[in-house]
């Protein structure tokens, strides 16, 4: 999740400005059949995060046609990123409040159990707000078991 809160979380006021910065470090971006895995049929870039054992675990994605930043993990512990990720979106940053919007569980025989937590971050009644999503699935044969999402959007 520290990931998550530093490249996601914390620069989502200027995604643009993270993907410049990457593109400027010359940050190695995945191309065409590869990025695609990651981007949900959306246009983006994609970048593979380095950390401790090498590269490959960790994925940045910022989809260039909405604005939004996730960070997906082909393998971690889901039990730990669950509750740091609770504890991360549930005491919002003032002026922002946290409201808790869901909390699903279903089921596929590829990623076993799928639990999605969602939360939003809105200044008062602004129908404008931040979402924050995290998306586990248990089975270690799931193709992505960790996916965490800020976006920008329109709530009621």
């Amino acid at each position: 999740m520290k990931m998550f809160a530093g490249l996601c979380a914390r620069r989502i006021g200027d995604l643009e400005g993270l993907r410049k910065e990457l593109k400027a470090k010359g940050a190695p971006v995945l191309q065409d059949a590869a990025a695609r895995l990651f981007l949900d049929g959306h246009p983006g870039d994609v970048w593979p995060v380095p950390e401790a054992g090498g590269v490959g675990n960790l994925v940045l994605t910022l989809p260039s046609d909405r604005y939004e930043c996730n960070v997906l993990a082909r393998r971690g512990p889901v039990a730990q990123a669950e509750s740091e990720f609770s504890q991360l979106v549930a005491n919002a940053p003032a002026p922002f409040v946290s409201e808790k919007k869901t909390d699903s569980r279903s089921s596929t025989p590829t990623n076993g159990e799928i639990h999605t937590m969602g939360y939003l971050w809105r200044i008062g009644a602004d129908p404008k707000a931040l979402a924050l999503l995290l998306t586990t699935a248990d089975s270690p044969d799931a193709p992505v078991q960790l996916k965490a999402t800020v976006s920008r959007i329109s709530a009621p």
